[in-house]
């Protein structure tokens, strides 16, 4: 595949863009501007990875965060091709979900929270049926709504 165009606001990797992925995720900004920030999340990806980080192993919330994120602007099928990764471990809508399944166990991992994981978990297994099944506005819908409760203390 060929590589990604270069990015001009290389000095954008290093801010804090969760203001800016939230616009875009509620719809405040241009589609057109989605690109871009796909640019800007998988710069970011490419960044941790090259600190020995997996790109896809959410060992943190601030990975947590940022794969949410990564997911809803990509889902289901539109996961950028990673050079340095073989062919099984590209991402995918399966692999995705996955990880977020784990991030919930890493964000509430008491025993006491038995109930909120089980509830997060069931909004992502319907988040992923939706996407499975095209419906990719009510996967959106119920990722958005996964990531405001597991958020929320």
């Amino acid at each position: 595949m060929p590589s990604r165009p270069p990015f001009p606001y290389e000095n954008l990797a290093s801010a804090d863009c969760r203001p800016l992925r939230s616009q875009v995720l509620a719809a405040q900004f241009p589609i057109a501007n989605v690109r871009v920030v796909c640019q800007l999340l998988s710069m970011i990806n490419d960044a941790k990875s090259e600190d020995g980080e997996s790109m896809f192993e959410i060992t943190s919330i601030e990975y947590l965060w940022d794969h949410i994120a990564y997911v809803l602007l990509y889902a289901p099928d539109l996961f950028p091709y990673e050079d340095f990764l073989a062919t099984d471990e590209q991402m995918t809508l399966d692999r995705a979900f996955q990880q977020l399944h784990g991030g919930v166990v890493i964000a509430y991992p008491e025993d006491s929270f038995e109930d909120r994981r089980h509830e997060l978990h069931g909004i992502l297994d319907r988040s992923f049926l939706a996407y499975r099944n095209g419906q990719e506005a009510e996967g959106a819908t119920l990722l958005n709504d996964f990531e405001g409760r597991i958020f929320k203390h």
